[in-house]
């Protein structure tokens, strides 16, 4: 976790500094990444948002590729493909980012039925950020996820704070964000703002 909030801070600098384009933090979010991190298998896919870097940070992933990455400099394995901070490491099972909030929640679930399908054993996991759980994504992804018993692991992460909304404008003050989870996938059984569905072979 100090790691990672060392590079987040180095990386911001840089950022402020006009070396590179585009940075977003995830400064008080470190242990959400790197926590499970640990918990998951190396090979199970995680599909996060801009926020999750010590996913990468703590399986190993080399900070220059990284850095190159945010640079978009000849350590670029994207060949500038792709925004700085949106990361790509499938040998790291961590999938493509996209910066549009909320869709990773379905893509999961899609990996994870098929995951199923194949009788392989490995799971996925997701984050979003709670104002992405008002959009249809994240409900399409419960009742799949449901249904279909899709072996994944859904994190809706409460950072207090919607991009630049507060919770309470994104509904957070009239009850808890993992509420939600009852209107769209009422099989599954959540208790924290932690939504899985099991594995059912």
């Amino acid at each position: 976790m100090m790691l990672t909030r060392a590079f987040d801070d180095r990386m911001f600098k840089m950022q402020r500094q006009g070396k590179i384009s585009f940075y977003l933090k995830c400064t008080g979010e470190e242990a959400v990444a790197v926590g499970a991190a640990f918990a998951l298998e190396p090979s199970d896919m995680c599909f996060t948002t801009y926020r999750q870097q010590g996913l990468l940070i703590a399986r190993d992933w080399p900070l220059l590729d990284m850095m190159g990455q945010c640079y978009s400099n000849r350590l670029d394995r994207l060949k500038g493909r792709q925004l700085p901070v949106l990361y790509s490491a499938r040998k790291a099972g961590f999938f493509s980012l996209a910066g549009n909030l909320g869709t990773q929640f379905p893509q999961a679930v899609g990996w994870a039925m098929a995951s199923a399908y194949k009788r392989d054993r490995r799971i996925a996991a997701a984050w979003i950020g709670e104002g992405a759980s008002a959009e249809g994504d994240f409900h399409h992804a419960l009742t799949f996820g449901a249904v279909y018993h899709a072996p994944v692991i859904l994190n809706l992460v409460n950072n207090q704070w919607a991009i630049s909304s507060s919770q309470g404008v994104a509904g957070g003050e009239e009850a808890t964000f993992a509420s939600r989870r009852s209107a769209s996938a009422s099989p599954v059984s959540a208790s924290t703002a932690t939504t899985c569905s099991p594995f059912m072979p």
